[in-house]
């Protein structure tokens, strides 16, 4: 199965909460000239690859993590990306 990878930055706040699982997803404001909210948009429509988000802390660009994406919600200009622990 074909697997696609998006990356996103979070602030220390909340990236302390998604890598913890505290907060198991993310939301942003979609921008469909930007190729990340195509992917999602195809995942919603046919989930018929992996999907994975990276997020890395904004103020230490070191300190990443990778989640499987288990629900993609768009609505009313933003998109909710939740994720498996």
């Amino acid at each position: 199965m074909k697997k696609e990878i998006i990356k996103f930055y979070s602030t220390e706040d909340n990236f302390i909460k998604e890598q913890s699982g505290q907060k198991p997803n993310t939301v942003r404001k979609v921008d469909m000239d930007d190729e990340r909210f195509n992917i999602l948009h195809a995942w919603v429509g046919y989930n018929n690859f992996d999907l994975w988000v990276v997020i890395t802390n904004s103020c230490n660009k070191t300190e990443y993590f990778a989640r499987q994406v288990k629900d993609v919600t768009f609505f009313d200009g933003y998109v909710i990306i939740s994720w498996r622990d």
